[in-house]
């Protein structure tokens, strides 16, 4: 090597005499950094897959253009991301299969956008802002046939408008016989009803405790009746009611559970008869334990498990889809998802059970400016000052409301149907449980306020000027620089595994904005102008109120000095230079007309510095405030500065008297 410029080289993709480091950035998605390399001679790209300083794998990717190439989270193989390039793309992640969720951000978005996959409209859309959508990648039907999308790389449009491209792969061929890994998803699912049964009970026991409402606890107690019905279900039906399911489409489903790799453990004894373990289970409930009880963390900790085995059914659910998307779909899907939307509820009266995760919030032990809210933070940090954020999760508890209402869309899909004999009984039983909970209300209460570690949030993310700022992993930020662009922001939430599906797309991000403080209070009467290394005089009446112009040069305490023009003006300025100054000094009074005179605001227009200065730690007692400089047009005067309007002014030195405001050289 010759500083980034390679000599000689061996075991690369090619011969890489002279090429030079392009960027360092994770290109596969494993978490580690990987080197793009540049040959400004043949105008090519190369990459090394690196595991640490272990080259896992190599390519050569030609004539793309320098800067077109950026770190693409969740690759997977190195040719196929070559052969189509990379750009600038507004989709996280850029590659995947049918099924994946894609989180697409923009501008002017709305909950009715719709967004395509070149000419394959995304049937789930979920509208989180304006400014960012997450779009699952759509299935395919051709002929009645459902399957995933063809592989190759699709031009994605919201609301017709081309936003990016994404590159699907294809479905990995099934070793299983038809029906094997679906069927295994269905004893795995079984096994997790089972062994939650009574938890779910308990929960539904909770719930009931905490309201007197009738309408509520007849809910619950439909609910609470209709679980062994489900039961039996699992044990006795579904796995004969997949035997139903179109083939093509059962294989695309089953194709589709191996891709995004859910996890089927096939049990070795019996081939014939695949038992499954979709979830590490575990019968853990609390209901209605507070997290002050317990702790942030262990409240958390406790969530993350019921999460984790509610995530699973989520994306099951959306795998199915699949099924639903053959034109005239058969009541045999509508009533498998009905199974397995039921099987995903008794997750969610857990996890409602358990109680509601409200969100976050921040506090920082320096600079804090004002109390936080629920969705911000304001710090002032100088620029050499560190603080430390301290989050805490906001907890309540509520009604079964969201249960009730899961209830309502899932009952929604099979009303169409004229079932199976065998489904009879449970349908109508989910049926009369709907009107049940049609006109339920959500009431919270108990709410709670616990600190958590900082380890427990996700890592954050750059808003305005965000990259002004450090943020290290154990809470700590400071600025970047000694002179940062201000204010910056950087976001903050929970990390993924705390989260369902639905509060991890709909949940805001916690801001932490930071400001500069400019000013360091030494302690002895001056502040530092960290911006300029000016000391300032703290009370800003030096000379114990107005004087001329003659007296300010010299009533100043000793080791103080009257300011000079460019001084003053710095500290009139947001931002501690003299711009915009030298218009001024250098205005020619004698000038011809039309002779325009300069803006004589300190930042281009009128900002009350005395407030901002005040707000600093200043005893501001004044506007206007003299400087050493004469005015060079008329020796009679000299400049001054009016803080309360924030402008540049000349006054006659001795018929109009000014305030002193002493500086002295930083040390």
């Amino acid at each position: 090597m010759d500083g980034v410029t390679i000599q000689t080289s061996s075991n690369t993709p090619g011969t890489l005499t002279g090429w030079s480091i392009q960027d360092i950035g994770d290109y596969d998605g494993d978490g580690k950094s990987d080197i793009l390399w540049h040959n400004p001679s043949s105008g090519d790209f190369a990459v090394w897959l690196m595991s640490g300083v272990t080259l896992k794998d190599k390519d050569i990717a030609s004539r793309y253009s320098k800067g077109n190439w950026k770190s693409v989270p969740n690759g997977s193989n190195v040719k196929t991301l070559f052969n189509t390039g990379t750009s600038t793309s507004n989709l996280s992640p850029t590659q995947g299969y049918s099924s994946n969720a894609v989180t697409i951000t923009g501008s002017g978005f709305t909950d009715t956008s719709k967004v395509t996959f070149g000419s394959y409209a995304a049937k789930d859309v979920s509208f989180v802002s304006e400014n960012e959508l997450v779009a699952y990648v759509p299935f395919a039907v051709v002929d009645d046939k459902v399957s995933g999308l063809p592989q190759g790389s699709y031009s994605v449009s919201v609301d017709g408008k081309e936003i990016g491209s994404f590159l699907v792969q294809a479905l990995p061929n099934n070793p299983y016989p038809s029906g094997t890994v679906l069927k295994g998803i269905v004893s795995s699912m079984t096994d997790d009803f089972v062994s939650h049964k009574e938890a779910v009970q308990s929960a539904i026991a909770a719930m009931k405790a905490s309201t007197t409402d009738a309408k509520t606890i007849e809910f619950l107690d439909g609910l609470s009746a209709i679980m062994p019905e489900l039961e039996t279900l699992l044990h006795n039906e579904v796995s004969n009611t997949i035997d139903q399911i179109e083939p093509t489409a059962l294989a695309t489903i089953e194709q589709t559970i191996l891709a995004n790799s859910r996890k089927v453990d096939f049990k070795s004894s019996s081939p014939g008869d695949p038992q499954g373990s979709l979830i590490n289970r575990s019968t853990l409930i609390v209901p209605r334990e507070s997290c002050s009880s317990m702790g942030g963390d262990n409240w958390l900790e406790g969530r993350g498990r019921l999460t984790r085995d509610l995530l699973m059914y989520e994306q099951l659910n959306f795998v199915l889809n699949a099924c639903n998307l053959i034109p005239g779909a058969s009541c045999i899907c509508k009533i498998f998802d009905l199974i397995s939307d039921f099987s995903h509820i008794s997750k969610l009266v857990e996890l409602e059970a358990y109680g509601k995760l409200e969100g976050i919030r921040m506090e920082a032990t320096v600079g804090q400016d004002g109390t936080a809210t629920e969705s911000l933070l304001k710090i002032k940090l100088s620029p050499e000052t560190e603080s430390f954020l301290k989050p805490s999760v906001r907890t309540s508890k509520n009604t079964p409301k969201k249960v009730a209402d899961a209830v309502i869309n899932t009952v929604s899909t099979v009303l169409s149907c004229t079932p199976a004999t065998v489904y009879s009984p449970f349908i109508k039983a989910v049926t009369e449980l709907a009107k049940k909970a049609q006109g339920l209300t959500d009431s919270e209460f108990g709410s709670e306020t616990c600190p958590i570690s900082f380890s427990n949030l996700a890592k954050h993310t750059n808003g305005y000027n965000g990259r002004e700022l450090f943020v290290y992993d154990d809470g700590s930020i400071k600025w970047m620089r000694t002179k940062p662009d201000s204010p910056a922001s950087v976001y903050f939430k929970l990390k993924d595994k705390y989260l369902t599906m639905g509060e991890s797309l709909s949940f805001d991000k916690y801001e932490v904005r930071v400001s500069v403080k400019r000013f360091k209070d030494n302690g002895d009467g001056s502040m530092t102008d960290t911006y300029t290394d000016l000391q300032w005089m703290k009370v800003t009446d030096g000379c114990n109120g107005y004087v001329t112009w003659d007296v300010a040069n010299t009533c100043v305490p000793s080791g103080w000095r009257l300011p000079t023009i460019q001084e003053l003006y710095s500290l009139c300025r947001t931002d501690g230079t003299t711009t915009g100054l030298n218009a001024m000094l250098s205005y020619d009074w004698d000038a011809p007309e039309p002779n325009p005179k300069p803006n004589w605001s300190c930042n281009g227009t009128g900002v009350d510095r005395w407030s901002q200065l005040s707000d600093e730690g200043f005893d501001v007692r004044t506007d206007f405030y003299w400087s050493s400089t004469t005015f060079a047009y008329n020796t009679s005067y000299a400049w001054n500065v009016h803080m309360h309007g924030g402008y540049v002014d000349f006054a006659h030195k001795s018929y109009h008297p000014r305030d002193v405001w002493p500086v002295r050289s930083g040390h």
